[in-house]
């Protein structure tokens, strides 16, 4: 009998201390559990905050975030240093204005009609081998211009490239050149390239083409023909402008070329007498005016055949 009572007392005794030991497990658990719930809100309102690292060996790590934002300015730990580099983040008013500052040097003031630089330069629109020009400063300039003053668009190949319209305007008070040239333009090119600046109807304009002409089969009367039609075409699509031809220059790098120049000019200076067209020979340029390799002008020569050029407009027919 007391064996058994024995055995019921020890049997109790154990229950007692495994419902103890179930009871400080469960607030164990509880007490993760809150842990965990408070891990957990945490997280959720400060995500930036923190990262979750997980390393090889499985365990799970909470370490700060790289970036931290306090008053506007964004803080990068330095794992390495432990410092943290600042960087600058503008307000919305502060980025406003950055932006239109920013726009507001970005954006230039339009030329005025008396900006003879960008007038005189060749157009960004123009090719290398004679594109078709922008010819919208032309009507800009004419609108600008004083209604005494008349506009003179002198057209060629490369030879017209050196002439200085800015410096031509400051000599003559009465007219205001337009230089527009286009390197390696043959006639036919010169047909097309017309066609925009007689849109723009000007007072008068000046032809200086032919020189890449004359390594081609064209005899000199086909040359100067078409030549002289590019002067019809622009009556027909500007009767207003009054045309005068530019004769082609002396050449010292070909003989055979020197003498189909030649011929060129004398046919052109005939027709114009006929039909009475204004004719520049030009017979005051000789080849000390020519560089060395014997096409194109020197700084000489480009002053005597812009200084050809103003006396010439004068005495085309207003």
């Amino acid at each position: 009998m007391n064996d058994d009572l024995r055995a019921q007392n020890m049997n109790m005794s154990c229950s007692i201390s495994d419902l103890k030991m179930a009871n400080k497990n469960l607030e164990n658990e509880k007490s993760s559990l809150l842990t965990a719930l408070k891990l957990f809100q945490n997280d959720s309102q400060h995500t930036s905050m923190t990262n979750t690292v997980i390393s090889k060996d499985g365990e799970i790590n909470i370490e700060p975030a790289c970036e931290i934002i306090h008053n506007n300015e964004v803080t990068q730990l330095n794992h390495e240093s432990d410092q943290p580099v600042i960087y600058s983040q503008p307000n919305a008013k502060e980025s406003l204005t950055k932006k239109s500052k920013k726009k507001s040097k970005k954006t230039k003031s339009k030329p005025s009609a008396h900006n003879t630089s960008q007038l005189n330069a060749p157009d960004a629109n123009t090719s290398g081998s004679g594109g078709i020009a922008n010819t919208s400063n032309i009507e800009t300039t004419r609108q600008g211009q004083n209604s005494q003053k008349q506009s003179v668009v002198i057209a060629g190949d490369s030879i017209v490239k050196n002439i200085i319209g800015p410096k031509m305007n400051a000599e003559d008070p009465n007219h205001y050149f337009i230089v527009k040239p286009f390197p390696g333009a043959t006639v036919t090119d010169m047909e097309d390239f017309v066609k925009p600046l007689t849109r723009r109807t000007p007072d008068k304009m000046i032809l200086h083409v032919g020189t890449n002409d004359l390594r081609s089969h064209c005899t000199p009367k086909v040359i100067a023909d078409s030549i002289v039609n590019i002067v019809t075409q622009v009556k027909e699509d500007s009767p207003g402008t009054d045309v005068g031809i530019s004769a082609i220059l002396v050449r010292s790098d070909n003989h055979d070329l020197t003498v189909k120049a030649t011929q060129v000019n004398n046919i052109l200076k005939g027709y114009c007498i006929r039909n009475k067209i204004p004719f520049l020979s030009n017979s005051n340029m000789n080849e000390s005016h020519l560089n060395t390799k014997g096409l194109h002008l020197n700084r000489q020569g480009s002053l005597a055949l812009q200084q050809n050029f103003l006396d010439f407009a004068k005495s085309i027919s207003d």
